[in-house]
């Protein structure tokens, strides 16, 4: 099954695939409705917001994912998400990185331990 990338400078880790996933259509417009009852629309940017999901996360791709993250949002650099599964990323797409708290789901001892954990993307440059 295909995994999910995430490339930041020398950064370049792909998590095992995602148990779960939403990708939300965010749309900021202005709208207005005329003296005559017309509603206008104007669009003035449109993006996905990319939710992935982990119900059991291995402690090395944790620890990979957020070093990747933490080094993004230290030094200001964006990330260069690809997910084959999603036709809105197949060839790359700019965003930015969220990521949850980290929930134990099972396992032991200080590497052999599951994590749930959920990471946010937004893109950064609006769709045509």
């Amino acid at each position: 099954m295909n995994s999910p990338n995430l490339v930041c400078e020398t950064y370049d880790i792909s998590p095992e695939h995602p148990s779960n996933w939403d990708i939300r259509n965010i749309v900021t417009k202005d709208s207005q409705v005329t003296l005559g009852g017309v509603l206008t629309e104007d669009v003035l940017h449109r993006k996905y917001e990319i939710v992935l999901e982990w119900e059991a996360m291995s402690v090395t791709d944790y620890d990979d994912l957020e070093e990747l993250v933490n080094y993004s949002l230290d030094n200001n650099k964006t990330i260069e998400f690809t997910y084959p599964k999603f036709p809105q990323t197949s060839s790359g797409t700019t965003v930015r990185a969220a990521l949850s708290s980290r929930k134990r789901r099972g396992g032991s001892g200080a590497t052999d331990y599951y994590s749930t954990v959920t990471l946010i993307l937004t893109e950064v440059v609006k769709r045509a």
